[in-house]
């Protein structure tokens, strides 16, 4: 029987395979941001839970996997052979993973352009740190079982931490995205893992993304505050929307801890961190009548912004609507900044 887990490798190869001859067809090649050291979102150069370091963040299956900072330096990892490797399979018009087609880091160019990439290595303006792999829900498309079979440590020690934050110093990161496939907020050291990134980064930009379902009790109340961006994912706008894709959820819950946490802010006197609500579109969450009630909501509990995100992951979930514009005005990520309005 075919499951929508195969329906999801199958698209993703096709939509591989789709890139590839259109590339080829048109003269042009490919390069990588993240490997060329000019990966500036950080949402691809990831540091696993277990020090491994790969390139591609949506990757479960370890082939993304450069190297270990538990045996290599930073330099021999991400100048080292399988990243040489990978950058001259995409200057050759290939890809070295069929997850390369959906990365916001791939380029299409000319060929002498992709070549000159392939030859640079740096280290990167931004990365992102899977403090824990571990999480409470059981969303749609997530398979954890796999996820785990590719992590030697669920969750970062403390020294590993320290590892990180020297290497941040090190190499001047301006930016680390807290997150990847764990629930960051289910580490009970967090507190103290992002104080000590803090301590001797002071100047780093530190955001985080959550199922939101932790963010309750002093200890992570404060733990929340020290981050620069929340980013909180909440596919709906009450609770059984919600829970068609992240399943174990629960939006009241969410949204009250929300609002604990807006007014937490309040009493510290300042306007950080930025605390966004993060609406991933699908085709049972793309009505209109359910956008506008999330807008109403995020305004009502004092948030900074919403924003709305496509995907094509389950793929029979797939939103035309986004897809056609009738969602939003431009088809691809569409945010509404409440900050002015305060």
């Amino acid at each position: 029987m075919i499951t929508p887990r195969d329906l999801n490798r199958l698209a993703r190869y096709l939509y591989a395979k789709y890139f590839i001859i259109s590339v080829r067809i048109s003269g042009r090649s490919f390069a990588c941001r993240a490997l060329s050291g000019q990966c500036a979102t950080g949402n691809n150069l990831a540091i696993y839970s277990d020090l491994q370091v790969a390139c591609n963040c949506h990757n479960i299956n370890g082939q993304a996997v450069l190297g270990d900072l538990r045996k290599n330096t930073w330099p021999e990892i991400i100048s080292g052979q399988r990243a040489r490797d990978f950058k001259k399979i995409l200057s050759g018009g290939g890809l070295p993973l069929s997850d390369c087609s959906r990365c916001s880091d791939l380029m299409i160019i000319n060929k002498a352009q992709a070549e000159s990439f392939a030859s640079q290595s740096a280290a990167p303006n931004s990365i992102m740190v899977e403090n824990t792999v571990l999480c409470n829900l059981n969303c749609l498309s997530c398979n954890r079982p796999r996820v785990y079979m590719n992590r030697r440590q669920t969750k970062m020690t403390l020294n590993d931490i320290r590892k990180i934050s020297s290497l941040i110093k090190k190499y001047n990161i301006k930016k680390i995205d807290y997150f990847n496939w764990g629930e960051p907020f289910l580490s009970p050291d967090i507190k103290e893992e992002i104080q000590l990134i803090k301590q001797e980064n002071p100047g780093v930009l530190a955001v985080v993304s959550t199922n939101g379902t932790q963010l309750q009790g002093r200890e992570k109340i404060e733990a929340a505050l020290l981050f620069d961006h929340i980013i909180i994912s909440l596919d709906g706008p009450d609770n059984k929307t919600v829970n068609l894709y992240q399943r174990g959820s629960n939006f009241d819950l969410v949204y009250n801890n929300i609002r604990g946490l807006i007014a937490a802010r309040k009493k510290t006197g300042r306007n950080k961190p930025i605390i966004e609500w993060k609406y991933v579109v699908f085709r049972w969450n793309d009505s209109v009548k359910l956008r506008d009630k999330a807008i109403e909501l995020a305004r009502s509990a004092g948030l900074d912004k919403i924003s709305f995100w496509h995907t094509l992951s389950p793929i029979y979930g797939f939103s035309w609507k986004y897809f056609f514009k009738y969602f939003t005005k431009t088809g691809k990520v569409e945010e509404i900044d409440f900050i002015d309005s305060k």
